[in-house]
């Protein structure tokens, strides 16, 4: 399934107007928590509890197979295990057997993690296992820590869970003490929770939104209806428009770049790749590079159009000044022509202007340039940071939302969590490449933290610019106005032709200058140059923040010391945080300050 969703990276080809954002295959994974074993246990009854459970939820994911949310390929389920008991195991076989797929997350490397299985036969099986598994991640974590019970582990596996199968009962205090833990980390987020007990007669109960209930198929059924598809229709609709927006042949929307050319000539173009150098494959990342350059595509199209409309707005606006100039004094400054052509001809130019001001208005609330340019900017930063975070184990925390997306699930977040569901567990050992990685990190952070400097400096110069320029029309505007009132003393008193044409002219000029000077004063004010300055500065900041952090991971790292797993989600918090301060737009960006003192 995975190798099946890597493929749209090939076919996405700039300027092919047919291709569409594919559809993510609907994948369900399912973490299960095994538990130590009970001696009250029923092996054959606790087998057949658990391929049942297995066999529902398979059905119930089926059943939810003609998702418009999803593609059309079958449904992938995963059992994501730690193989640390024996009821791990026996949920992996049973599953491999219905179908699955097998994804394990261990604590440590896998060999040293072998050594700790209780007996020869435990550890062969645990060996076929892993030979089984689409993904094996090792965590490598501290080796003075018990491999069985480390909780790191346990979080890694429900990060990227769907629903938790707990088999709870065992007699290790420790084994409760954490299954516990997991369990109401499962019930805060949301994930629903089947208990399965360890000790005959093997009760089956479901517990979703932290509420326990007897289990029933119907019941569960209408929970794997809630995670997969779970968000109310208007936002099923904004899913479904993104995934019939095509990609266009080009941009014919310059305007606002080229007034941006013209004002601060620049080839800057932000760091938008996904590094993808290192010793160990990465074959998850083809799938969010493939989803990060469909949503950045359409969201650099709709970003481009939405400036460049607001921009023709004004300059229509602008027009139609011109056009009242037109009707006020053309027939004064060509006499020769009557007064009513004048005056018809501005009225057409202002009505004109006017009426494409309504147009382009009215076109933009109907067609949501705005909002599918911020949407779009949020799906293609979130899947960016998480082809960085995911080889880490990192990419699946739940990613926040701007606070004009009011939607609760957001079409959004519902993507999102598709997608990451189709990556799963990365196929990797954390302590052979994490510097690796944490380096590739601190490269896309550097570049951010260039591009916003950069940006920074040509934005102020942009609003240096109009801003003079503003001054001067308001300061000629004057002048002329000066003129106008002295020609017309002089005219009065030495009525001429020649000298009522000038007064005519200064007429225009008084008019037209100063109405020139508030278009410039509105696009200052409208484009917002000063406020983006202000944003990119502070942006600077908390990047060039988060790179001497990265920095300081990666000497500890040079030193021989441990960087720690609570150190990566940490770091992860942080990244997760700033990548929203960084596309909010400044319309709904609250407070440089706000940001700064993070």
């Amino acid at each position: 399934m995975v190798g099946n969703a890597t493929t749209p990276t090939k076919s996405l080809r700039a300027g092919s107007p047919q291709e569409h954002p594919c559809k993510p295959d609907l994948v369900v994974n399912v973490a299960v928590i095994g538990g130590t074993e009970s001696p009250l246990s029923d092996a054959s009854l606790l087998t057949q509890r658990l391929r049942q459970l297995l066999q529902d939820i398979k059905k119930g994911v089926q059943q939810e197979s003609s998702s418009d949310a999803h593609s059309s390929r079958e449904p992938c389920l995963r059992i994501l295990s730690s193989l640390a008991q024996v009821n791990d195991r026996l949920a992996a076989h049973l599953g491999l057997g219905l179908g699955y797929e097998l994804q394990c997350c261990l604590p440590t490397a896998r060999g040293r993690f072998e050594a700790t299985l209780p007996s020869p036969a435990s550890r062969q099986e645990f060996r076929e296992l892993l030979d089984k598994a689409t993904a094996v991640f090792e965590l490598d974590l501290d080796s003075a820590t018990d491999s069985l019970t480390h909780p790191f582990a346990g979080e890694t596996l429900l990060k990227h869970s769907d629903m938790l199968i707990a088999i709870v009962g065992g007699c290790s205090v420790q084994d409760v003490e954490i299954t516990g833990t997991l369990v109401a980390h499962a019930a805060a987020a949301g994930v629903p929770v089947i208990y399965l007990e360890s000790s005959a007669p093997h009760r089956v109960s479901l517990m979703e939104n932290a509420t326990p209930a007897d289990y029933s198929s119907a019941h569960l059924y209408r929970v794997i209806h809630g995670v997969i598809t779970h968000m109310s229709s208007e936002e099923e609709g904004l899913l479904l428009r993104y995934h019939a927006e095509a990609f266009q042949e080009g941009n014919p929307w310059i305007l606002y770049k080229l007034l941006l050319q013209l004002l601060v000539p620049s080839d800057l173009k932000p760091s938008l790749s996904l590094n993808c150098s290192g010793p160990h494959p990465r074959e998850h990342q083809g799938i969010f590079r493939y989803y990060f350059h469909a949503a950045d595509a359409l969201s650099i199209y709709y970003g481009d159009l939405y400036r460049s409309m607001s921009l023709l707005r004004n300059l229509l606006l602008f027009l139609a000044t011109a056009g009242l100039v037109i009707g006020f004094y053309w027939g004064n400054w060509r006499p020769e022509w009557k007064d009513g052509i004048g005056n018809f001809v501005g009225f057409l130019i202002q009505a004109a202007s006017l009426l494409g001001v309504i147009c382009l208005a009215r076109t933009n609330k109907k067609r949501e340039w705005h909002r599918k340019y911020m949407d779009y900017r949020v799906v293609a930063e979130n899947f960016r940071w998480a082809g960085y975070l995911h080889p880490l184990g990192l990419g699946r925390l739940e990613m926040a939302l701007h606070p004009y997306q009011g939607g609760s699930p957001s079409w959004v977040n519902v993507h999102l969590r598709s997608v990451l569901r189709m990556a799963g567990l990365p196929n990797t050992s954390l302590a052979n490449c994490q510097q690796q990685y944490l380096r590739d990190l601190a490269e896309g952070i550097e570049g951010q933290r260039d591009f916003h400097q950069k940006n920074a400096h040509r934005y102020e110069k942009a609003w240096r610019k109009i801003e003079t320029l503003t001054e001067t029309l308001f300061l000629s505007g004057i002048f002329l106005i000066l003129l106008r009132v002295t020609f017309h003393f002089i005219y009065v008193n030495y009525p001429h032709n020649d000298l009522k044409r000038l007064k005519s002219l200064f007429n225009c000029l008084a008019l037209f200058v100063p109405a020139s000077g508030a278009f410039t004063n509105s696009l200052q004010s409208h484009l917002g140059f000063e406020k983006l300055k202000e944003r990119s500065r502070v942006m600077a900041n908390v990047f060039h923040d988060m790179t001497l952090h990265l920095d300081q991971l990666l000497a500890h790292q040079g030193e021989g010391k441990r960087v720690t797993y609570e150190d990566l989600q940490s770091l992860a918090d942080k990244v997760r945080t700033v990548f929203l301060e960084e596309v909010a737009d400044w319309r709904v960006f609250i407070s440089s300050k706000a940001i700064a003192e993070k």
